[in-house]
């Protein structure tokens, strides 16, 4: 289902954040983003999308944030994952996440959130995560694809469970950051079984279906697929996104929803940013729309204002200076554009 209400540049980031508690975690989330509420995940203790992604299918290895595949394990477990798929025994890929420790002493501020958003890396980049001892991904293989996007399947299954609890909306984010190597000459995967691939990731899952892609990624053909309600990437340049709007006019007319990554999400990005220059950044991109046909009141209505990529890499401090960051830019365009 599409998002229930318009985001009008609501701030939104994703939960995988450096902190060394789920407390402290929850914390942050709540301080900068209690409309749009991510589910804390700790990075550190390895719930970062790749990891959370790949924990619990066959012949996955994780260590020192690196992702392995073992074929002949992956192979030999397919026929558990086919069963537990067709028995939807979602609780076979339930996770450990600390935050679940301290959901009930949140129960009140998850109720007053419009969504709660949580992530799991999509399962086309984690097939190219997940390289055997020849350096192969599992992308090449059509039986491994399949069994990813059961495995996933699964997965988001457990999580909306979990999160349909207390939450007035599921907003379930698949991280496809390699997404742009779909169509190229060296992918096996062309764009029409992208497309299925994700659709059938999500089908069943009851709740905002999200997907977050790359700077490079061709975004009109992914928006094609109905199943995809919310779409996040890095802040493109105006002249690619004048391009892309008949399609974002499509999209945003079928309530789509557009995740900007417009906050830096490194140390030196955030030093020299400035939200009035941010602000200014966002502006192109809307005027470049606006002059190919896209009203910018329909653009502003339907996005939300994020930072670039995740925050886990930073110190928590810095973390939160960007989700600070996202909001005080969200106020500003909000205020601008008549949204408050």
């Amino acid at each position: 289902m599409p998002l229930p209400f318009r985001p009008n540049c609501l701030p939104a980031a994703f939960g995988a954040l450096p902190h060394s508690t789920s407390h402290a975690a929850w914390d942050a989330c709540v301080r900068h983003l209690p409309v749009m509420l991510p589910l804390p995940l700790l990075a550190s203790d390895g719930e970062d999308p790749a990891t959370l992604a790949a924990d619990g299918f066959g012949g996955a290895i994780i260590a020192m944030d690196q992702l392995h595949l073992d074929l002949s394990s992956a192979h030999a477990s397919l026929d558990d994952l086919y069963l537990a798929y067709l028995r939807n025994d979602v609780e076979s890929r339930a996770l450990d996440l600390a935050a679940l420790d301290d959901w009930n002493l949140r129960e009140a501020q998850i109720k007053r959130a419009e969504a709660i958003s949580t992530m799991l890396m999509g399962p086309i980049s984690l097939a190219l995560r997940l390289v055997d001892e020849d350096g192969t991904p599992a992308l090449v293989d059509g039986l491994l694809i399949d069994a990813l996007v059961k495995h996933l399947y699964l997965r988001l299954q457990w999580l909306q469970g979990v999160i349909g609890r207390s939450a007035r909306t599921g907003l379930y984010w698949l991280y496809e950051p390699y997404l742009d190597v779909v169509g190229s000459p060296f992918s096996p995967v062309d764009w029409p079984a992208a497309r299925q691939i994700l659709e059938e990731t999500f089908a069943g899952t009851a709740g905002v279906h999200a997907v977050w892609v790359g700077e490079m990624t061709d975004v009109p053909a992914l928006i094609e697929s109905p199943t995809v309600e919310v779409v996040g990437l890095p802040l493109p340049l105006p002249n690619v996104v004048e391009v892309w709007a008949p399609a974002l006019r499509r999209f945003i007319e079928r309530r789509g929803a557009i995740g900007w990554g417009i906050v830096p999400h490194t140390v030196e990005g955030l030093a020299h940013a400035r939200v009035g220059r941010l602000a200014a950044r966002f502006g192109a991109v809307l005027r470049a729309l606006d002059d190919a046909g896209l009203p910018t009141g329909d653009v502003v209505a339907a996005s939300l204002i994020m930072p670039e990529d995740t925050l886990d890499h930073l110190y928590p401090s810095e973390a939160e200076a960007a989700l600070a960051m996202a909001g005080q830019l969200s106020g500003l365009l909000r205020h601008s554009y008549g949204l408050d």
